[in-house]
């Protein structure tokens, strides 16, 4: 399945989400940051349109894995089947991302 993403960059970004041979469908950086809270941040990199300048989408609120320490990242795993996991534990999903952003022009 391919997913057309709407974006800032001039054009749709296009993103693979064919299941994976792996069983990896999407990766996350989950960092506890002050006051208790956690993000999470796409490790997929995003193709931009030609002439485009385009980042990830910026981190979403996840709720904690389990013995995260404020300031410390993990892993976080998406299965083809669509549930997460940190190192084989169950743990909640990010939201679904929206796709790539545009850079603001300097």
């Amino acid at each position: 399945m391919l997913l057309l993403a709407a974006s800032a960059c001039g054009s749709p970004a296009v993103r693979d989400r064919s299941p994976k041979p792996d069983g990896v469908y999407e990766e996350f950086n989950v960092t506890m940051v002050a006051g208790g809270t956690c993000v999470a941040a796409t490790r997929t990199q995003f193709e931009c349109p030609p002439g485009g300048t385009c980042q990830a989408p910026p981190p979403k609120a996840v709720a904690c894995p389990a013995g995260l320490a404020e300031g410390e990242t993990v892993r976080l795993v998406m299965t083809n089947d669509l549930t997460c996991n940190v190192e084989g534990i169950a743990t909640p999903c990010p939201e679904h991302d929206e796709g790539p952003v545009e850079v603001p022009a300097e």
